[in-house]
């Protein structure tokens, strides 16, 4: 199950996560949570035109090594989710575990590294990064 709500600044989150609403919401699905893998909190800045990515690359999880490796380059995010979201059914209905991955949004395909640390994770990063 994915959430998915918007706020107006982290101080509105935090208010929105100490309050009995959420709590309420908590206790209510607490019955049908076997287990939370992650959660996050992104925060969404206003691009300009010269900020926009042109470009999304998408990194599974290797291993034994754990770094990152670059899976795909795609024009969009939504094509660059949907090629996870295959790679991962895939993998699913092959008997593997789903494999970690993130996305990284850059200005030219020549920008995007072949790996990333193992840090790397679901974190934002810069275009640089």
């Amino acid at each position: 199950m994915w959430g998915l709500g918007f706020f107006d600044s982290r101080e509105t989150i935090e208010r929105f996560k100490q309050s009995p609403a959420a709590s309420k919401r908590t206790e209510a699905l607490a019955p049908f949570v076997e287990e939370i893998l992650w959660e996050r909190q992104f925060e969404a800045q206003p691009w300009t035109e010269s900020d926009r990515p042109l470009v999304y690359a998408m990194y599974f999880r290797q291993t034994p090594v754990h770094r990152f490796k670059l899976v795909c380059i795609c024009p969009s995010a939504k094509d660059a989710i949907e090629q996870a979201d295959a790679l991962m059914h895939r993998a699913k209905c092959s008997g593997f575990a789903e494999p970690e991955w993130t996305m990284r949004a850059y200005h030219h395909r020549d920008e995007a590294p072949e790996s990333l640390l193992p840090t790397a994770g679901h974190a934002y990063a810069s275009v640089t990064s």
